[in-house]
């Protein structure tokens, strides 16, 4: 499922480049660019959604009403587990949002390639792009 769902995400611009599934590649804040949850299309993120992953384990992510946070670790090389993870609860956010939330508390595993991260679990794919510069 995994090589089905990148070949299906090397349309959307992913070339061959380095790959790399060492945990620290995750550290720095990365913008979704889309998710393809299984068995539907993709849907590009039309809003500024923002993944960051910190030293020590902490992950912190805006959704399109409420901001969320929580814990990430890996178990080896490509593994990934995130948990412990709370969000406000300001208001209702966005369907978009809500399927973002799910696939990324779901994500088992990653591979960056160059500055493109792909986050996959049982639900589908997350892809992101790694920021340059700090927020604005």
């Amino acid at each position: 499922m995994k090589k089905l769902l990148f070949d299906c995400l090397s349309l959307f611009g992913l070339a061959k480049s380095e790959k790399s599934d060492d945990p620290q590649a995750l550290l720095g804040i990365w913008r979704v660019l889309l998710i393809h949850p299984t068995g539907k299309c993709a849907q590009w993120a039309w809003r500024r959604y923002l993944l960051h992953f910190n030293e020590g384990g902490y992950l912190y992510f805006n959704l399109s009403a409420n901001t969320c946070d929580g814990q990430y670790s890996s178990t080896g090389p490509g593994h990934l587990k995130i948990e412990d993870v709370y969000c406000t609860l300001m208001c209702c956010d966005s369907p978009f949002s809500d399927r973002l939330a799910e696939l990324l508390i779901s994500a088992t595993s990653f591979e960056v390639q160059g500055r493109t991260l792909l986050l996959f679990g049982r639900g589908g794919v997350i892809k992101a792009k790694r920021r340059k510069s700090k927020l604005r």
